[in-house]
């Protein structure tokens, strides 16, 4: 394990901003002016995501860390992954313009399969990868309630690929979006943003919204100079009714259309001599979805919950074209036993069925796919000692097309010390099931040119990834062991530490390579196994300081050691690379009633990476530390003005490289002015 050594930049930069916000007379400790939650209050949000039941974070089993909608508002971000930064043990990294990876407790990349993502509870992970395409899952930021981030299993509530974490976006009901709300933002970067929102009451106890959000952001910078052709626009549009149909019952329907328009430059691998080449090219997707929950409550101890979605997802670009629907249905039930029990039970089918467009680069076989996931939970928690003592039993079966039948058992404790202090540990197995990708694709994944440092042969060779019948799950079991509480009374610490063993991980077994005729390059297979493993450990740390009536200050530290044992040679395909340190300190100042500043401090440690098709393949990412800084006026009740500026330290700096095909970019200083109108 490396000793966490601070950055020398970043020690001086958080000196500096927490020394001129402590000793500015503006401040005014006695105010009377509060921020909008105490630190009691940030202890008792209910969190649902953990047991699909509502439950104070300072009683959940769990690595759990809550983004408000008033963090995302001073914030300054524009968009769901960038709001992610503010969560402990949550790696975020913008590869391009349009591209992010993100991951949680290690194994990042463009592709990462290891982290269960939903919006409203119905899960938007691509069967085609087991990942989440970020660029098409955005939303109307001021309508999202809060971010649910756990970091750690969950599947014994989720299923399969909630293997290190689950973020669950969770929007705001209807009956508190009254109103029209609309916002502009234009700048150097985001070069027009708007958000609009219209909400009304349709009757009693009857509610519902609609809103819209339009984009176009600028392109990036290539690493090696030049323009990165990487510009991209788009809309969603949405709207949500929520009804109170009586007194036991609730129905909320909600849908959303969304269209993208995506420029990329992209490094291509020919069969052919020069063997690669750089190819300008668009990329078009559009979703829609349409989801429908009904809520009923025999009583305070018993509620039901039913909840039924349509998806509908197409990606044409010049690698490859999907479409794809999914429907799924979900049933769940938590009630309250004598004894102390609390027990909760569900039940799911999904389907999906796809068809996709092969190309030279990605060839689907076959070409198109139905399948089906049906699962069951069940989960008990039990009060041992009232209000001190708790242990949660569960687990998660599931029967997939992939990998047939799977089970992901945990168990959990609470030891509540006393009044706001509470200890937690937790057990748990999970699995991560086979992609369609892994199953059923052939991918040329490079072309290594004669004579270099990878290929000193006098031939070319092409290397292509196969899928395999015999590719199963990866299987995790994870230990945790954390403290949540308020150990005085400015100051809430939420501590987690964990040690993740991996079995039956990615790998490649490489077969005998064919030759061809020359200049032809001779063909190396290589085909998706199970004979890696591995594990991660770390710790993560959130706290939170009330300074004042007028400044709260949130620290972020987690530590993450990766260690793989990959067999012969390194699976260039899948970046397990994760940054030993992330520190992320937000201040919040209200200098008067109607100007607040925000700042915004991130230091993110050196990683390295692999890319497939460009030279030197293996890039190192060097560590950089960033800044973002926002000031807001609030003109009147109805109108307010901000200025952000995001990534001052530095004109440009890089933070990622896909695995393969999108050429390395950086991301470059950016300023915009925003203007939110509510009435």
């Amino acid at each position: 394990m490396r000793v966490f050594l601070m950055h020398p930049s970043l020690t001086v930069a958080l000196a500096l901003l927490s020394g001129w916000m402590l000793t500015s007379p503006a401040l005014g400790r006695d105010s009377d002016i509060p921020l909008e939650m105490s630190l009691e209050e940030l202890l008792d949000i209910e969190v649902t995501s953990v047991s699909k039941r509502p439950q104070s974070l300072s009683d959940t089993a769990a690595a759990i860390h809550v983004i408000s909608n008033d963090d995302i508002r001073h914030s300054g971000v524009t968009n769901i992954p960038d709001a992610l930064r503010m969560a402990p043990g949550i790696q975020v990294v913008r590869i391009d313009s349009n591209k992010w990876a993100v991951t949680s407790r290690g194994f990042n990349g463009r592709f990462a399969n290891k982290l269960l993502v939903l919006i409203d509870g119905r899960t938007i992970y691509s069967p085609t990868f087991s990942g989440v395409y970020w660029e098409v899952n955005d939303l109307v930021l001021e309508d999202v309630e809060r971010i649910e981030v756990i970091r750690g299993p969950g599947a014994t509530v989720w299923g399969a690929n909630a293997v290190n974490g689950v973020i669950n976006i969770i929007t705001k009901h209807t009956a508190d979006t009254q109103g029209s709300h609309l916002s502009l933002a234009s700048g150097s970067q985001e070069r027009g943003l708007l958000n609009a929102r219209y909400g009304t009451r349709l009757g009693e106890g009857s509610y519902g919204r609609l809103s819209l959000k339009a984009f176009t952001r600028d392109e990036s910078n290539l690493v090696d100079g030049g323009h990165a052709n990487d510009q991209w626009r788009g809309f969603s549009a949405g709207f949500r009714l929520d009804s109170q149909l009586g007194p036991a019952d609730s129905l909320t329907v909600q849908g959303d259309i969304n269209h993208r328009t995506i420029d990329q430059f992209q490094q291509i691998p020919l069969l052919t001599i020069p063997f690669q080449d750089r190819v300008k090219n668009e990329a078009e997707l559009d979703g829609m979805n349409l989801l429908a929950r009904w809520t009923h409550s025999e009583s305070a101890d018993s509620v039901w919950t039913a909840q039924v979605y349509l998806d509908r997802f197409e990606r044409d670009e010049y690698i490859l074209g999907e479409r794809r629907n999914t429907l799924d249905l979900d049933i769940n039930h938590n009630f309250k036993l004598s004894g102390g029990h609390e027990i909760g039970w569900g039940l799911g089918y999904r389907y999906t069925d796809d068809d996709f467009e092969s190309t030279p680069f990605v060839f689907a076989s076959p070409d198109d796919r139905d399948a089906d996931l049906f699962s069951a939970f069940i989960q008990d928690q039990i009060s041992l000692v009232p209000d001190t003592l708790d242990i949660t039993l569960g687990s998660k079966f599931e029967n997939n097309d992939y990998s047939g039948f799977e089970f992901q058992p945990s168990i959990r404790a609470t030891l509540h010390l006393n009044e706001g202090n509470m200890l937690w540990a937790a057990v748990s197995r999970a699995v991560r099931t086979p992609s369609r990708a892994e199953h059923d694709f052939t991918l040329l994944t490079a072309v290594l040119p004669p004579g270099g440092p990878v290929n000193p042969y006098p031939i070319a060779v092409s290397v292509f990834g196969q899928g395999s019948d015999d590719f199963g799950s990866e299987k995790v079991v994870a230990y945790e062991l954390g403290y949540r509480g308020a150990p005085f009374n400015d100051l809430t610490l939420d501590l987690a530490t964990f040690y993740n063993e991996y079995s039956d991980l990615r790998a490649f077994a490489f077969g005998i390579p064919q030759l061809a005729n020359p200049p032809a390059p001779a063909r190396l297979d290589t085909r998706f196994s199970n004979e890696t493993s591995g594990r991660t450990y770390g710790l993560e740390l959130a706290a939170t300081w009330q300074a004042s009536n007028d400044l709260r200050l949130d620290l972020s530290y987690s530590y993450t050691e990766t260690d793989i044992d990959w067999p012969n040679v390194p699976d260039i395909t899948q970046n397990t690379s994760a940054p030993r340190n992330l520190v992320s300190l937000r201040s919040r100042w209200r200098i008067s009633e109607d100007l607040n500043a925000d700042a915004w401090l991130r230091y993110t440690d050196e990683i390295e990476t692999y890319h497939t098709t460009e030279p030197p393949y293996l890039f190192k990412i060097k560590a950089f530390t960033e800044l973002d800084l926002r000031l807001a006026w609030q003109a009147n009740k109805q109108l307010e003005l901000s200025l952000v500026g995001q990534n001052l330290l530095h004109g440009h700096h890089q933070e990622y490289v896909q695995e393969a095909y999108i050429l390395p970019t950086e991301v470059e200083r950016s300023f915009y002015v925003q203007a939110a109108l509510s009435f």
